[in-house]
């Protein structure tokens, strides 16, 4: 116990300085379910013609926007991050923009965008824009699963994430509230089984798992906070509502994302926990309060032993 503590307490410590890292870089790391070519239309908030938006996001959180209003056209790379949900063009110094900036929300499968674009001459252009997922022929079979997990195949298969086995590959921690007395966007990699478990099987409508997620949230300090509802191991059972995972038995619903091409599962599960108050070995003690939490697991295909 006490060498799992030390290693994922220096881990978690670790994963934090990256993280903090990362954010000072201005590159904090992007949802995977927002990388891919969008497409979508806009509406301009004072009225005029419809605009034609297409967007390409890497993994990496770059990407290239084209945006079509009446015959004008323009295409430029951007990055966009979740700071702040915020997104930034790169305008050349050539043009007449002088920036185009704004945020994003993804909601049900729908990439939402609230643009504003300002001139270097002065005056500005907002739009509102809703875009969705494109999906190729060729990926078109397997992408509907990742659309819509709850969905059979027309040969009546079960989706391609049920009916087999996941195993727990990286857990990460978003503190979602503005005045949260602790704060934390920051991820961990478990390499391997735990004594806090790592698997889960889906069949039929059963559940079976070995993770103990609370527990391990316990053994890490940089984790003042507890969530009795992710001992996995308490649960029998799942049913499916929407993009969904409701556990059984009991009422925790978890939102369920699998990505076909990289053959991976995450779930997340949001909250609002309590933050205890610690004693630093200076003796000062640490604020106290409440916040909500994101916690996403990310899972891989179970290794065969």
């Amino acid at each position: 116990m006490k060498s799992l503590k030390a290693n994922l307490s220096l881990l978690m410590a670790l994963l934090l300085l990256c993280s903090l890292t990362a954010a000072l870089a201005g590159q904090p790391a992007i949802p995977g379910n927002l990388v891919g070519e969008w497409h979508g239309t806009g509406t301009p908030k004072k009225g005029g013609p419809s605009i034609d938006l297409t967007i390409t996001v890497n993994a990496d959180g770059s990407g290239e926007y084209t945006f079509i209003q009446d015959g004008y056209q323009e295409s430029w790379p951007f990055t966009i991050t979740s700071d702040g949900n915020r997104f930034s063009v790169d305008i050349p110094a050539t043009s007449q923009l002088g920036s185009v900036d704004g945020v994003w929300a993804l909601e049900e499968g729908v990439l939402k965008l609230d643009i504003t674009s300002t001139f270097t001459r002065g005056g500005s252009y907002s739009y509102t824009a809703e875009c969705e997922r494109v999906i190729r022929e060729e990926e078109a079979d397997t992408a509907s699963v990742s659309a819509d997990p709850g969905a059979k195949q027309t040969d009546g298969e079960v989706p391609a994430w049920a009916g087999r086995g996941w195993q727990l590959d990286t857990l990460h921690f978003k503190t979602l509230s503005e005045d949260s007395p602790f704060s934390i966007d920051a991820g961990m990699s478990l390499n391997g089984p735990t004594e806090y478990g790592a698997y889960l099987h889906f069949d039929g409508t059963a559940l079976s798992s070995d993770i103990d997620l609370n527990g391990l949230i316990e053994a890490v300090p940089q984790l003042p906070f507890s969530v009795p509802e992710l001992n996995l191991t308490t649960y029998d059972g799942f049913t499916l509502d929407g993009d969904c995972l409701r556990l059984t038995p009991g009422d925790i619903l978890l939102t369920l994302d699998y990505d076909a091409a990289s053959d991976s599962l995450s779930l997340v599960y949001t909250t609002h926990v309590e933050i205890q108050s610690q004693t630093l070995d200076n003796g000062m003690r640490t604020k106290g309060g409440e916040t909500d939490i994101e916690i996403t697991l990310g899972l891989g295909p179970k290794v065969s032993e």
